[in-house]
């Protein structure tokens, strides 16, 4: 079916699409296991992933099925081989294909997000050329059924919103056009509160899969033809001890494969297996978050230095990267870092250029204010970050409150490019707790209490190199808290696994944006 040929990014997404197979995926459905976080016990007995030896069978054969030919058939043969060669990583067949159907619109909106002038006016001036594609994105959503499109400034109308919102009540943000059981999903790190479920429109969740790291090295002006020649494009290190291996490869044959990898950087041979996976996958871009980063550097020491024979750059995100950190690990390394800043809610918002001059935001598609202390917005100075982004046509995103205070400035950067930087940003640092015996621990492993647990919040507080003092809220109608409270106690301990004094308390937190989940009071010289 023809639906013309939309002009922009958003139209063009808007555009019905018939992107699941309506014979194969069916008869895969069911018989491949998803990426949901799966209980460790479960996988270690064979019940869960590739592991088991007749779903790998089954997997391998069904990668060797004919195709079209072209692309589709080239990448199923790679990602066959692949697997054969390293069975550790999983793939799931049923992402891959129904991203097939989809990739192409992703990478079209890829190559004109690159193609973008930054430089699109103040923030009325994005609102106002925008009105159009907003209200036909946001048409039918409970949420926003009471702006009134009538008046200049029809944004005014528009009520603030954050992770509490989305996730009491997610059905208020989902466009009536989707089927929610056929949309794609993913949960929040759990770093600025429990985890919420985001849910996604197909090609805007392909094109974060596949294409955010070339993004990222294309506007720092590294996206080489040695970082797309790359079999393996993006080795992606998490800590997540709850999530496996896995590989992606790119559909559309853009780039190469992403291989995403589970290392505890509280672990001593964490930078062993991290350098190990470079040497033997040769990654163009390596993307971790800065506490991984930190903690791997210090303990490789002058072997940090192999990282350049194989690396383009290196990508940290997922929290603040300062200034003192970047400068030791480019020089450390001799590998060019970049810091980006996103959001599983909406993707990507703001990248270095080479020059590291502040974080550019994507004005293409996004739209970026400042709310002072006052709550009142502008285009730049002090305060909490708003976003808005209609690029998730599933579930777009208006006046979303960040939580993550910044300066935004709108000056010529010396890199040539125009628009806005976030030229500082506090919050969502989280750096590892280091202990007495020298051992390093994330405290983001923490984030499993909110499953475990009737726990509203919690705040972890590292008051010496020995001593941890986790506080804890519990849900109205929690019963039995002393018996909780003994648990959360044996749970953090065998989660830090350091001989250290552990100490859980029940407390009520104030609610406010300045809120640490993760703190340290103690000597942490040395670490970074």
């Amino acid at each position: 079916m023809n639906y013309g040929a939309p002009q922009n990014a958003f139209q063009r997404m808007m555009a019905p699409q018939d992107w699941r197979s309506a014979r194969l995926i069916p008869a895969l459905r069911g018989t491949l296991p998803n990426d949901q976080p799966a209980d460790k016990s479960a996988i270690d007995a064979g019940q869960q992933g590739y592991g088991v030896d007749t779903a790998r069978t089954a997997l391998l054969s069904c990668l060797h099925l004919p195709t079209r030919g072209g692309a589709d058939m080239v990448s199923r043969l790679l990602i066959a081989k692949f697997l054969e060669a390293h069975p550790e990583f999983n793939f799931d067949l049923l992402e891959h294909i129904e991203a097939s159907q989809v990739i192409f619109d992703a990478r079209a909106t890829f190559d004109e997000a690159c193609r973008a002038d930054e430089g699109l006016g103040d923030v009325c001036t994005l609102w106002k050329s925008r009105r159009d594609d907003i209200r036909a994105a946001v048409e039918g959503i409970p949420a926003y059924s009471a702006i009134d499109w009538t008046l200049d400034k029809f944004q005014d109308c528009l009520p603030f919103i954050d992770k509490s919102h989305l996730r009491t009540n997610p059905d208020q943000f989902l466009s009536p056009r989707f089927d929610r059981a056929k949309l794609w999903s993913r949960e929040t790190s759990g770093t600025s509160g429990p985890p919420v479920t985001l849910f996604y429109a197909p090609d805007f969740f392909a094109g974060f899969q596949y294409f955010s790291a070339c993004k990222v090295a294309f506007r720092a002006g590294l996206l080489t033809p040695s970082v797309l020649e790359r079999p393996i494009c993006c080795l992606m290190v998490l800590d997540n001890r709850y999530l496996r291996d896995r590989v992606w490869l790119d559909p559309s044959g853009y780039s190469g494969m992403t291989l995403r990898v589970v290392i505890d950087e509280g672990d001593a041979k964490a930078a062993d297996r991290l350098l190990d996976l470079v040497i033997r996958h040769n990654p163009a871009i390596l993307s971790l978050g800065p506490s991984t980063l930190s903690a791997v550097i210090a303990q490789l020491g002058k072997r940090a230095r192999i990282l350049a024979d194989y690396l383009v750059l290196i990508i940290s995100g997922g929290s603040n990267l300062d200034d003192t950190l970047r400068i030791i690990v480019d020089e450390t390394t001799g590998v060019p870092v970049i810091n980006a800043y996103g959001m599983t809610e909406i993707g990507e918002i703001a990248s270095d250029c080479s020059l590291h001059r502040g974080l550019h935001v994507q004005e293409a598609t996004i739209i970026a204010e400042v709310m002072d202390d006052n709550g009142r917005l502008a285009s730049t100075g002090h305060g909490e970050l708003v976003v808005s982004s209609i690029m998730n046509r599933a579930m777009p995103l208006l006046r979303y409150k960040t939580g993550d205070r910044v300066e935004i400035i709108d000056e010529p950067c010396r890199c040539g490019r125009s628009g806005r930087r976030i030229n500082s940003l506090i919050g969502r640092q989280v750096r590892p707790f280091r202990f007495a015996d020298g051992s390093f621990y994330s405290p983001t492993h923490l984030n499993v209490l909110f499953r475990r647990f009737p726990v509203r919040e919690f705040q972890v507080t590292q008051q010496s190199i020995q001593k941890l003092v986790v506080g804890v809220e519990f849900f109205d109608g929690t019963l039995d808290r002393t018996a909780c409270l003994r648990a959360i106690h044996l749970e953090v301990t065998a989660s830090v696994k350091a001989l250290i004094d552990v100490e859980v308390i029940e407390e009520q937190f104030a609610a406010n944006s300045k809120f640490q989940r993760y703190r340290s009071e103690a000597d942490a010289s040395g670490i970074f």
